[in-house]
């Protein structure tokens, strides 16, 4: 039934997966799985009490059980509980500090209350443990971080790491060749916006490709 149970809730029929649980619950009123899978449940159907219940359930039957203490996370930021989502956030990375998912969260926590510092911090740190969970968001997120840290290169540097792994990530070329030709690095400019163009960026970079050129042609004389 365990098996069921995961497999009804990954495809998304949760009242099923409800339904397997609580069979699981009446024979084991102690099985970690299923409070641990109707926690989800719960907060995947906004009943966040049942939510909660589930959840604690769960760390108090293995307070070492992986995700347990990130799922209550999870379920507070969902409420808007962001002290309680914070600490439970934290007592996850302290089992698991390469948590991809835990430091995402975290790191979007932080960067919802204009923390850019710890922001970046926890979102870096979810990019390099090369955790692929809402690698995009990570990337945007850190990029409005270091824009008002007002640390281009540190901005320069990510989109770098990135288009290594998505080499056709048009916005993040672009997004580059912006970038690059702020710091008056013309060749790369011209580079990594003429990229975006035949990638087909969704918003022109004609505009900043032209100027790029043209320095890029000034420099050269």
């Amino acid at each position: 039934m365990e098996d069921e149970a995961v497999r009804l809730l990954d495809s998304g029929r949760l009242r099923r997966a409800e339904r397997v649980l609580k069979r699981l619950l009446a024979n084991d009123p102690n099985s970690l799985t299923a409070h641990f899978q109707l926690a989800l449940v719960y907060w995947r159907t906004e009943e966040y009490k049942c939510a909660l219940f589930h959840a604690r359930r769960t760390l108090k039957l293995n307070p070492k059980e992986t995700n347990a203490a990130l799922n209550l996370g999870l379920i507070y930021d969902t409420m808007g509980r962001d002290k309680l989502a914070n600490f439970y956030y934290k007592k996850e990375l302290s089992r698991n500090p390469d948590s991809g998912e835990t430091l995402f969260n975290i790191g979007r926590l932080y960067f919802r209350k204009h923390q850019w510092l710890r922001a970046s911090q926890y979102l870096l740190h979810c990019f390099d443990v090369g955790n692929l969970y809402m690698v995009e968001d990570t990337v945007y997120k850190l990029g409005d971080c270091y824009y008002e840290l007002r640390d281009l290169q540190s901005y320069i540097d990510i989109l770098i790491r990135y288009l290594k792994m998505v080499p056709n990530a048009s916005w993040a070329a672009a997004n580059l060749g912006c970038a690059l030709l702020r710091v008056k690095d013309y060749k790369g400019a011209v580079q990594w916006l003429s990229r975006a163009n035949k990638l087909g960026v969704r918003n022109s970079v004609a505009v900043e490709l032209a100027q790029a050129k043209k320095m890029l042609t000034k420099q050269a004389i």
